[in-house]
C-alpha cells in the first residue's frame, strides 16, 4: 500500500484513503506515513460495505478468478494468496470498461505491459540453481518447480519448490506449459512441509499435461494454415512437372440467409466432417493442404477461405474439378494466374514467378503516393530506429494511417518481398506508439516498393533432388530500448528463395558470436518442420531431401 502511493503521487494528488476498519490500516507505521503525507485516513462504519463499494466490488470481482483458477488448476486452498497475485497480475495487464483504450498498468505506469511474460498458473517451471547451492558437481543444474505468481518486489517469479515445498522467488527459469503436477502430490508436499505431516513424498515426481483430469486427445490436430502452402505446392508442382489450377467456391455466406441454424467454428467431438468424401486426407503439418492418389500420381489441393489450387497432371485435374462441381457451385478460372494479391506466371517444369505489382499500385492509391517518387531502398543503411516516444501528445495521431500501411506492407512480406522483411520488424514495433518520423520511414518503405512493383520471385525447374539450404546472420544489440540482436534467415529451395524472416531475438546476448549462434538456433527450430513438410509434399518416390546446409552470413 505504502508503495503504490509512493508511485501514485508523482502524477496525482491524494487527498484520502477510506478503509474499513482493518488492522492494516490503523498500525502506528501506516498513520505515521499517511500523516507526513498530509493524507486523511477515513474509516467506514462496521458492517456497511456500501460506503466503499468500489473496493468491495474489485474484491469480490477478483476473489471469483481466484475461485475459478483454484478450480480449474486443483491448486491447495493454502495457496489462495499467491493465486491472488496472480490474479491482480493479469487483471492490471487486461482491458478495462473504466479505460478503454489502455490497461491499468499501461495507465499508472505510461508503458504497454510486455504479456508474452504471461504464463499458465500452476505450469512446471525449471528453476536455475547456481553453483554454490549444489550439493555436488553431479547435482542436477535446475529443480523443479510449479509456477505461482509474480514477484511483487523484483522481476522474478514465485514458485513452489516440489522438492523442499519452499515458496521461492527465481528469474532464470525455463517454462513448460503443456505439463503440471498430480495436485495430490502437491497437497501432501505442502502439508508435510508446514503442517508437520509425516506422508511419504515420491522421489520420483510425475508430470501430466495440462488440463489435469481432462480428457486428451493424443492426435495431433492442424491449428493453423501456413502462409506459404500455396507456394509450396507451386514449387513441388514446378518439380515434378504438374500442372496447377486454380478454382473459386461461390461462397453461400455471402449469397445465403442462415436461419435457426447452428453454425460450428471447430468440428464438435463425434462428429463425421466428411473430408474424406472425395479421397481426400489432410497433411498433418499444415491444415490448408489436401493430398490423394490420383491415376497420374499425387493430387495436391490447398484451400485457402473460398480459394483452391489443384496440383497433378491435367487428367487427374479435369477428375477432381468434376467431382467438386458435382458437390458444390464452384468458378473454373483456369491456370493459377491471380492469387491472394499476386500475379502468378507458371509454366509446367518450366519457370514460376511471383510478383505484386497490382497489389502494390493499390497500396499507393490508398495512400495517395501514386505520383510519389521512387527510391532505391526501403531504409538506410546502419539507420538506427528512434526509441519510442513516451510523450503522448506527439503519437498515435488518428489523421496518420500508419498501422493500415503497415498491415499492408506485411502482406507484401508475407507473400513475395523478403527484401522488406527487416524494415517492416522495425517499423512493426511502433504500431502502438508511431509518431510522424515514424510515419515518414513507412512512407519511404513504400516509395521503394513503387520503384520495385516488377520485383518477381523466380523458381526454374530442375532435376537435382530437392536440396533445402538455410542461411542465417545477426545483428548484434541493434535495439537501443532492451539491446537485443535481430535474427534474420532464408531457406532457399535449390537455391530459389522459399521462406524468410526477420525477427528479435528473445534473450540479450553480450557479444556477436552469441548473437550469430542465437540466429542459427532460431533458423534450425524452423527449418525441420520446413524439411519435414518438403519431404512429404514431394513424396514421387524417386528421390529423398538431401542434407539441410546452414550457412552464418
Amino acid at each position: 500500500m505504502v508503495n503504490l502511493i509512493v508511485r501514485l503521487e508523482k502524477q496525482h494528488v491524494i487527498n484520502r484513503v477510506t478503509f474499513d476498519q482493518d488492522v492494516e490500516f490503523v498500525n502506528k507505521k501506516m498513520k505515521g506515513f499517511l500523516t507526513d503525507h498530509s493524507i486523511e485516513l477515513r474509516p467506514t462504519n462496521a458492517y456497511t460495505p456500501k460506503e466503499n463499494s468500489l473496493v468491495e466490488k474489485q474484491n469480490g470481482n477478483l476473489m471469483n478468478k481466484v475461485r475459478a483458477i483454484r478450480e480449474a488448476t486443483g491448486l491447495s486452498e493454502s495457496l489462495w494468496g499467491e493465486v491472488l497475485m496472480f490474479v491482480v497480475e493479469v487483471d492490471n495487464m487486461s482491458s478495462t470498461k473504466a479505460l478503454p483504450d489502455m490497461t491499468p498498468y499501461q495507465k499508472l505506469t505510461g508503458m504497454k505491459p510486455d504479456v508474452s511474460k504471461l504464463y499458465v498458473c500452476r505450469c512446471v517451471v525449471f528453476a536455475h540453481v547456481p553453483k554454490k547451492k549444489r550439493a555436488s558437481k553431479l547435482s542436477p543444474k535446475v529443480a523443479p518447480t510449479l509456477f505461482l505468481s509474480y514477484s511483487q518486489s523484483s522481476l522474478g517469479y514465485r514458485l513452489l519448490n516440489l522438492r523442499t515445498g519452499d515458496l521461492v522467488e527465481r528469474r532464470d527459469v525455463s517454462f513448460r506449459e503443456d505439463i503440471t503436477v498430480d495436485s495430490k502430490y502437491v497437497e501432501n508436499l505442502l502439508a508435510r512441509r508446514y503442517y508437520g505431516s509425516q506422508v511419504i513424498i515420491p522421489d520420483i515426481i510425475s508430470f501430466v499435461r495440462l488440463p489435469v483430469n481432462a480428457v486428451i486427445d493424443t492426435v495431433h490436430l492442424p491449428d493453423k494454415v501456413s502462409e506459404d502452402a500455396d507456394t509450396l505446392v507451386m514449387i513441388i508442382a514446378l518439380m515434378q512437372g504438374m500442372d496447377c489450377r486454380h478454382v473459386n467456391f461461390v461462397t453461400g455466406f455471402l449469397i445465403g440467409e442462415i436461419m435457426d441454424v447452428d453454425i460450428y467454428m471447430e468440428q464438435p467431438e463425434g462428429y463425421h466432417d466428411g473430408t474424406d468424401r472425395l479421397k481426400f486426407r489432410q497433411c498433418v503439418f499444415d491444415s490448408g493442404i489436401y493430398y490423394r492418389e490420383g491415376t497420374s500420381g499425387i493430387v495436391y489441393l490447398t484451400v485457402y477461405v473460398d480459394d483452391i489450387i489443384i496440383a497433378a497432371k491435367s487428367s487427374d485435374i479435369e477428375i477432381v474439378v468434376r467431382e467438386l462441381s458435382a458437390k458444390f457451385e464452384v468458378k473454373i478460372l483456369g491456370q493459377v494466374r491471380h492469387l491472394l494479391g499476386m500475379e502468378i506466371n507458371f509454366e509446367p517444369g518450366v519457370i514460376l514467378c511471383m510478383s505484386q505489382t497490382a497489389y502494390v499500385e493499390r497500396i499507393a492509391v490508398r495512400f495517395r503516393m501514386e505520383q510519389a517518387k521512387a527510391v532505391r531502398s526501403p531504409q538506410m543503411h546502419n539507420d538506427r530506429m528512434p526509441e519510442i516516444e513516451k510523450d503522448k501528445s506527439k503519437i498515435n495521431d488518428a489523421a496518420l494511417l500508419y498501422r493500415e500501411m503497415i498491415g499492408s506492407l506485411q502482406y507484401v512480406v508475407a507473400c513475395a518481398r523478403p527484401d522488406m522483411a527487416n524494415v517492416v520488424r522495425c517499423l512493426g514495433k511502433y504500431n502502438g506508439a508511431f509518431t510522424r518520423e515514424t510515419y515518414t520511414m513507412a512512407k519511404r518503405a513504400i516509395r521503394y516498393l513503387i520503384g520495385t512493383k516488377h520485383f518477381s520471385l523466380v523458381y526454374r525447374s530442375t532435376i537435382a533432388p530437392p536440396l533445402l539450404t538455410a542461411f542465417s546472420d545477426a545483428d548484434h544489440a541493434i535495439c537501443k530500448g532492451t539491446s537485443r540482436s535481430t535474427t534474420g534467415f532464408v531457406l532457399q529451395l535449390n537455391g530459389y528463395t522459399w521462406m524468410w524472416k526477420s525477427k528479435q531475438q528473445r534473450r540479450v546476448t553480450t557479444n556477436t558470436c552469441a548473437s550469430e549462434l542465437m540466429a542459427a538456433s532460431d533458423t534450425l527450430a524452423v527449418e525441420p518442420s520446413r524439411a519435414d513438410r518438403v519431404r512429404r509434399a514431394s513424396r514421387t518416390g524417386r528421390y529423398g531431401l538431401a542434407p539441410v546446409a546452414l550457412k552464418l552470413a
